[in-house]
């Protein structure tokens, strides 16, 4: 068996259609999460101490 085939399971399957890919929700949810908090915490446009936002 090579590590890159695919392997049934079937007790992960049946997981999944009694209640969704939990696994694959909470990746998506985690991107969104990371995605916004970089958006918020994004201090690109910062001035250093003492300088105003225009670099005086």
């Amino acid at each position: 068996m090579n590590a890159t085939d695919q392997v049934t399971a079937p007790i992960y399957d049946r997981l999944i259609a009694e209640h969704g890919d939990v696994v694959a929700d909470v990746a998506r949810v985690a991107e969104q999460t990371r995605r916004h908090a970089a958006a918020v915490l994004d201090f690109a446009g910062a001035a250093p101490d003492g300088e105003d936002a225009d670099g005086e």
